[in-house]
């Protein structure tokens, strides 16, 4: 069975009903795949846990267990379940309760053919537009959670930039889980640059010592809480800390002599006060 197919489940206490509407229409023609028929709604109950029912075709007439009460409960265990109700014309008036819990269209008894396929067909596209649009709505969070990094990393610059609108910073800060700032800021910044002639550098190899240099400052503040470092639009290492237990002068004098020892290159620091 093709893995796109629509999967439908057929409740209804007469067998014979059942078997009818198997048999009156191709549903593999159309991309419907009987998964199981049941005779009681606890019957239909019990597969639906271990089936992943897309459709179900249902009688509101059956015992121990009338349709709109199978449906209810289906409904609240299951939402993205579509749900057809089968009922006699008397019936009706008591039948359209079922709009409030979530039935998707109702059949007059007898059921004909051309209704029966267009009610299914109406539910199996709702179904695939749904569908794509959850797909697409996973790959935007992969995406999104790919990019969080970056995301966070420009959110911190807009903020020190003062490019940020003073009424999106407190949601900002929780979204990307850094409203400690709000309450205390220290903010140091780290320069870099080759003790060999800048000049005879080339432009590459000045962003390779600014990103090497970004990484020790990174991993010496990895275990550290409510520290954050980024690089800003001139490529200095900025650190926002927002520990006060923090000693940001010490850990930068650790810093400095890491960078000197380790890539051999000049550092100069700027502290600014805690707020």
């Amino acid at each position: 069975m093709d893995n796109n197919f629509i999967k439908m489940l057929i409740v209804d206490d007469e067998e014979n009903t059942r078997n009818l509407i198997k048999k009156c229409i191709d549903w593999e023609e159309i991309g419907i795949h009987i998964a199981g028929e049941a005779s009681s709604g606890q019957e239909a109950l019990d597969i639906i846990e271990t089936i992943n029912v897309d459709i179900i075709i249902t009688d509101i007439r059956m015992q121990f267990m009338d349709g709109l009460e199978f449906s209810k409960k289906a409904t609240e265990r299951y939402p993205h379940i579509k749900i057809i109700v089968c009922t006699a014309y008397e019936e009706f008036e008591y039948a359209k309760q079922g709009i409030k819990i979530g039935i998707n269209d109702f059949l007059l008894k007898p059921i004909k053919r051309s209704e029966l396929r267009e009610s299914v067909e109406s539910l199996k596209n709702k179904i695939e537009t749904e569908r794509m649009s959850r797909a697409e709505y996973i790959k935007l969070k992969e995406r999104l959670s790919e990019n969080f990094a970056y995301l966070k990393e420009k959110f911190l610059n807009d903020l020190i930039q003062r490019s940020c609108f003073s009424e999106d910073i407190i949601d900002k800060l929780l979204y990307f889980s850094v409203e400690s700032l709000s309450k205390y800021i220290q903010i140091a910044v780290i320069g870099t640059s080759h003790i060999d002639n800048e000049d005879s550098k080339s432009e590459e190899e000045a962003v390779l010592l600014d990103l090497a240099c970004a990484e020790i400052v990174k991993k010496y503040f990895q275990d550290y809480k409510d520290i954050y470092v980024i690089i800003d639009n001139s490529r200095k290492i900025v650190i926002l800390n927002s520990n006060s237990k923090i000693d940001i002068f010490s850990s930068c004098e650790h810093i400095k002599d890491l960078l000197i020892n380790r890539l051999n290159c000049y550092v100069s620091v700027g502290i600014g006060n805690a707020y």
